[in-house]
């Protein structure tokens, strides 16, 4: 199953979407990602939920190779990296190069992983209570449930190859605000 949360857009992407066969589209208030997250992940029916951001586009096997890393019940989470969507933008191509340096030294079991390209089983997204809604911003909710994970015992398991192709940020500015 497909679903779609449109936390609170001014475009047309919800109707663009509503309008595909296959695709749950749920709307809320822009009350940030945790929150859509969590009420994405509430409304689904699989064992498994898999996340993305709406500025990335998965690669074809991205589902199965994210539930492939579910080997035993200590795993508690598995993600993947990043591939860049807009590699004609200069700030795209190093803002992508400084990420994939950094992935390329991160070992296979892990302490976090970013929701951007991740997966957790349902059980733990219950046995959790999913991600913190008091992050309203995008960039440490992801965090903070990957760290509740590991504190409960789980497994994190990192798969680099697995990633989902991103729309880097094109401004300098926007991407020093960002990084602030």
């Amino acid at each position: 199953e497909i679903i779609f949360v449109d936390d609170g857009s001014t475009d047309s992407t919800p109707a663009i979407l509503a309008a595909q066969s296959g695709i749950t589209v749920l709307a809320q208030e822009n009350r940030g990602p945790a929150a859509a997250r969590n009420l994405g992940w509430r409304s689904s029916s699989g064992e498994i939920v898999c996340f993305t951001d709406s500025d990335c586009i998965p690669n074809r096997k991205w589902v199965s190779r994210l539930v492939d890393g579910y080997v035993d019940s200590r795993v508690g989470g598995v993600g993947g990296g990043y591939d860049i969507a807009n590699p004609e933008n200069w700030l795209s191509r190093c803002i992508h190069e400084e990420i994939r340096e950094r992935h390329l030294g991160m070992r296979r079991h892990v302490d976090f992983l970013g929701s951007f390209d991740v997966s957790y089983p349902r059980k733990v997204l219950e046995q959790l209570g999913g991600f913190d809604e008091s992050f309203r911003r995008a960039s440490g909710e992801d965090n903070d449930l990957a760290y509740r994970a590991k504190k409960v015992g789980y497994t994190l398991i990192f798969d680099p190859d697995n990633c989902v192709a991103h729309f880097h940020t094109e401004g300098f500015w926007r991407y020093m605000r960002q990084q602030f």
